[in-house]
């Protein structure tokens, strides 16, 4: 028996090792070869490293977003690096981005979940802003532009209205007596009128208990501090052994960001769980016994929750946006006739995905905004009577402090790059980053980008900014947010004029939806005067 058992161990042992080397051989064969065996293009260039272990990463952990404009400066518009045992493509080049990102949108325009926390926070790329281009994207991406386009401009204009002058009133009450809010309660105001306003629109509440918006505030934080975790940080960037030593600490402590996932779910469902139950449907004609039971049987709790639901409706504003009936109703495509309509779970999911995610957007853009008008007195007279001024100083903002300095979407299939007549690898799944900070501030794209000059969006021959992304991906909020921001600038001015600001930013080279992270103004103290 011994024997026998020693000569299976023996076998298994071979066949493990016989396969292991067959495909290192297969990998190392064929990885700089096409299917048909010709050799694949040349990367594009790539800075060099004194670590092989951890290339890039030191970098761009210290200097985070801004290291790709350091690396574009030794390698060109156009380049290859590697971050840990990640490697992906930057493009730091206006025409370059379209280039790969709408000329060749059928091939790069995916998108991979990168942390574990992203998997947790996206039911493992199953929402809109994480979905693979696939049915599934496809069809949350029609619910979320079916609820924006439904909203009537009447309805649309009456909220940014109310949540513009929530925004006024609440800035001055957080004011000391010298007219004085300090950055930590601008902030807040900020991340409190940014959360409400999300959970209006997308939640469609009348109203939200400020109680549980601070415990949401909480929890994004809690969330914001487990991404920046080393371990989460070394598996990101693809780190030998570290998938291993994840998982051991899961069984023993367990997973945190699932916790505060479940939390926020249990939150978000009171909210809209209502929304999530079917209608009574009317039938005239005769049903059987079984139906009949059924209806009578009915538990007085589904009767209350339907007729709740019911009375719901009714209370909505004729023209409002409603994002849980069209997630609850996808309708049919000319490639998707028949398009699977989605469990409860996961409209709940892409409903707070959708909340959190631009929660956080507008916050970061509202409050430099605030900060930035605060350091130009004399715009603010300028603009508080001219609202094309007002959108094209919004624009502006957007422009030289963008909320993502950088984003990134995922081949999809083996490519190429075309650039300067060359042609470069793009492998698939490939994660292609656009350095919006360095389009952005480039002189080619923007006359004088340094400087910082609202009119130059008044001439419609002005690029557009790249701020809400490109390409099949590109933010459908994107008018709403202009919009939101461009009602509450005037109203700010128009109330008060304001002194002090600071538009100093620093990168939070972290994310909870994007290991790129995001730009943080830091920001500081704003004295606001009313006007008479």
């Amino acid at each position: 028996m011994g024997f026998s058992l020693y000569s299976l161990a023996s076998s298994l042992g071979m066949m493990a090792f016989s396969y292991i080397i067959s495909q290192l051989v297969s990998y190392y064969t064929w990885r700089n070869k096409n299917e048909d065996g010709t050799p694949k293009a040349p990367w594009a260039p790539a800075p060099t490293f004194s670590s092989w272990l951890y290339n890039g990463w030191e970098e761009f952990d210290s200097k985070g977003y801004r290291v790709f404009s350091q690396w574009a400066a030794e390698c060109g518009k156009l380049y290859t690096v590697t971050i840990g045992q990640k490697q992906i493509i930057v493009l730091n080049d206006r025409k370059l981005a379209k280039h790969a990102l709408l000329e060749k949108e059928q091939a790069n325009s995916a998108k991979v979940v990168q942390s574990a926390v992203e998997a947790i926070m996206t039911s493992s790329g199953k929402t809109v802003f994480s979905a693979p281009f696939d049915f599934n994207w496809q069809r949350v991406r029609r619910a979320v532009v079916g609820a924006m386009t439904e909203g009537s401009t009447e309805w649309f204009q009456a909220f940014y209205d109310e949540q513009a002058d929530k925004f006024v009133q609440a800035v001055w009450q957080a004011a000391d007596k010298q007219g004085t809010v300090h950055a930590a309660q601008l902030r807040s105001m900020v991340d409190m009128v940014a959360l409400e306003t999300s959970l209006l629109l997308i939640a469609e509440q009348e109203k939200v208990d400020p109680d549980a918006m601070v415990k949401v505030l909480d929890w994004m934080e809690d969330l914001e501090q487990e991404v920046a975790k080393p371990r989460h940080r070394a598996r990101l960037f693809h780190m030998p052994g570290v998938g291993f030593v994840d998982m051991v600490s899961k069984i023993l402590w367990g997973d945190k960001a699932i916790r505060v996932r479940n939390a926020m779910l249990d939150l978000y469902v009171q909210w809209i769980g209502d929304m999530l139950i079917d209608e009574p449907v009317a039938d005239d004609t005769e049903g059987s016994n079984d139906q009949v039971v059924e209806d009578k049987t009915e538990s007085d709790k589904q009767k209350k929750a339907k007729q709740k639901k019911q009375e719901k409706k009714k209370q909505l504003q004729p023209g409002r946006p409603h994002f849980t009936e069209q997630l609850r109703h996808i309708k049919p495509s000319k490639y998707d006739a028949s398009p699977v309509q989605f469990p409860p779970d996961q409209i709940a999911m892409n409903l707070l995905h959708l909340t959190l995610h631009s929660y956080k957007l507008l916050s970061t853009a509202l409050f430099t905004l605030v900060q930035r008008v605060a350091t130009l007195p004399d715009w603010q007279d300028r603009v508080r009577d001219q609202p094309d001024l007002a959108r094209a100083f919004v624009r502006e903002s957007l422009r030289v402090n963008p909320p993502l300095p950088a984003y990134a979407h995922a081949a999809r299939i083996e490519g190429q790059l075309d650039w300067q007549g060359a042609a470069y690898r793009v492998d698939n799944g490939m994660e292609l980053v656009v350095n919006v900070d360095a389009i952005h501030a480039d002189d080619e794209t923007y006359a004088h980008a340094t400087q910082f000059d609202p009119e130059r969006f008044l001439d419609p021959a002005t690029p557009e900014l790249l701020t809400f992304g490109l390409g099949r991906r590109h933010c459908q909020g994107s008018k709403f947010s202009e919009d939101l921001l461009t009602r509450s600038l005037l109203a700010l001015v128009t109330a008060y004029t304001l002194n002090g600001g600071n538009v100093d930013q620093r990168p939070r080279n972290h994310g909870i939806w994007s290991w790129l992270g995001r730009a943080e103004t830091i920001g500081t103290d704003v004295t606001l005067k009313r006007r008479r």
